[in-house]
């Protein structure tokens, strides 16, 4: 089945009524067990589907779940996201969010599970249960969820049972459903990727950089203008996605080969892009200080005119800057660059892969008193009316209907505060969760933005390495390795670029990985693989 049509499944699904939410994890009035975050509550009146008013009092769900970097600039708290608010109308059901500090999401997440004071629901947002999932179900942590989502959740289930990669992907390979997860609709194009200075490249009389040797050219030309950071690079040192090492067929971390696992930095592909890298930073083409410039020291050296390239995505790399630059400096002009290829033609095989279902994971925790309600809560996202709310808002203030499809407002699309669309929807709908997500509604906010969509388009995908289940001694063996190896592979990939650690050395790199582990690893992660692909 394509994803185009996993879109339209949920038009099939019956809308589930909420009125028959009697029970909950707490009542109304009662205390709850945690009193951080904040509590938004539904009226007395609150009406159900039918139009009868409830019996009982509006049930209470303690939420744990991240904030965004860009949400703190327009709510304090998810209380006050619109989307959330009409949900909780309409379900007749109260969420009372518990966010974590920002920077310290890891440590407080691993705290919840040590304490005596679990909340009804967790989202994860990349955090990860010690030793997984399915250790979770074991230590009686998170509830198994199989048979609640075959009575209570007919639009979770049925889109999963509607396409087989979301099935493999919201299933452990015990066949453990652990937790809701954001499930993808109609496709959409990479969402990240270079950036540069379109209107330097003009002055220089270069194209938009398609190859590394184009790359190349690029960044001296922009050195020659004065530049002080031709090319921004992550702080860590690697490129998400793989943005420029994809060109050496070769992935940062694991990738597979026809059903055979790799790991890029024992490739020998890895040292011709380390040789490439350390070459161009040597020859001062690359921030030299970006090992400790943070988000803030990025964007200044863009609004200033020192920098000429990067990697982002729309969000945080392309439209903002417009917003910032288009009064002071008309001539500023971004445009998005494909993902580089070692020479003309080449193709890509790895690179940004938007997986049709993960991420927003969120279990019911063993604290849930009355988990079925829990379960037909969360399905409600899945619903035609709850992927509605979440994808767009309120109708009348965030979108309108026109010709039977939801159209975003000017509040949204040009707003009159210049708050750019990706920062408001952490205001009025929910830009990451466990729903239903509709692709098409994070429409391109520009000219600049839909071009930097079409450039990175064609990354190819197929040896990505899917995002697979690992049973819980695979877990627990994989964290005994990784450790100490991401620690001295992170260390001595920095080194080789700023040049600290000469290159001959690289096999000697690559010995001390396979000492530490690595070929289990690669083991463990084959299995797992395996197995996926066998579901």
């Amino acid at each position: 089945m394509t994803q185009k049509v996993r879109m339209s499944l949920v038009l099939l699904v019956t809308i589930i009524a909420f009125s028959s939410f009697s029970g909950c994890a707490k009542k109304e009035g009662e205390d709850p067990s945690n009193d951080d975050g904040k509590q938004t509550q539904a009226t007395d009146n609150q009406r159900n589907k039918k139009g009868e008013k409830e019996e009982d009092e509006p049930i209470t769900f303690t939420y744990w779940v991240p904030v965004h970097t860009s949400s703190v600039k327009v709510i304090k708290d998810f209380s006050e996201n619109e989307a959330y608010k009409e949900v909780m109308k309409q379900t007749y059901i109260n969420l009372k969010f518990i966010h974590p500090a920002l920077g310290q999401e890891k440590d407080q997440f691993q705290l919840l599970f040590v304490s005596h004071d679990l909340p009804d629901l967790i989202q994860h947002n990349g955090q990860t249960y010690p030793g997984g999932p399915d250790k979770a179900i074991e230590e009686g942590v998170y509830l198994k969820l199989n048979d609640l989502i075959d009575k209570h959740a007919p639009n979770y289930k049925k889109l999963r049972e509607s396409d087989d990669e979301v099935r493999k992907l919201t299933a452990t390979d015990e066949g453990n459903i652990w937790a809701f997860m954001k499930i993808n609709g109609v496709q959409e194009t990479a969402w990240r990727g270079p950036i540069v200075r379109k209107d330097l490249l003009d002055k220089a009389g270069l194209p938009i950089p398609v190859t590394i040797d184009d790359w190349y050219a690029t960044l001296k030309a922009f050195k020659d203008m004065g530049l002080k950071a031709p090319l921004l690079f992550p702080k860590s040192g690697k490129t998400p996605e793989s943005q420029f090492t994809s060109a050496f067929g070769i992935a940062n971390e694991f990738y597979q080969e026809d059903g055979v696992v790799k790991y890029g930095p024992i490739e020998p592909g890895y040292k011709d892009y380390l040789a490439t890298i350390s070459k161009w930073y040597k020859e001062g083409l690359i921030d030299k200080d970006f090992p400790t410039r943070d988000q803030d020291a990025n964007d200044s050296l863009v609004v200033a005119n020192d920098t000429g390239a990067w990697i982002g995505a729309p969000d945080t790399g392309i439209n903002p800057y417009m917003l910032l630059k288009k009064d002071e400096d008309p001539e500023f002009v971004l445009a998005g660059a494909p993902y580089p290829v070692l020479k003309e033609g080449g193709q890509l095989k790895i690179g940004q892969k938007i997986w049709a279902a993960g991420g927003s994971e969120v279990a019911v925790t063993k604290a849930c008193k009355y988990p079925e309600k829990a379960v037909e809560f969360m399905d409600f996202g899945y619903s035609e009316e709850g992927s509605r709310i979440f994808n767009y808002g309120i109708e009348g203030v965030s979108y309108e209907m026109k010709d039977g499809e939801p159209v975003f407002t000017d509040l949204m699309t040009n707003n009159p505060d210049n708050i750019d669309f990706y920062t408001l929807a952490w205001k009025y709908k929910l830009h990451e969760g466990p729903y239903l997500r509709d692709w098409t509604a994070i429409p391109p906010l520009s000219e600049t933005e839909k071009q930097a969509r079409e450039a990175w388009k064609p990354t190819g995908t197929e040896n990505n390495y899917p995002k697979v289940s690992h049973t819980s001694e695979e877990t627990k063996e994989l964290s005994s390795i990784q450790s100490d190896l991401d620690t001295y592979k992170d260390e001595m990939i920095m080194n080789f670029i700023l040049g600290e650690e000469p290159l001959s050395n690289y096999d000697d790199f690559v010995e001390q990985l396979k000492s530490l582990g690595v070929e289990r690893m690669i083991a463990i992660k084959q299995d797992a693989l395996d197995r996926y692909n066998a579901k």
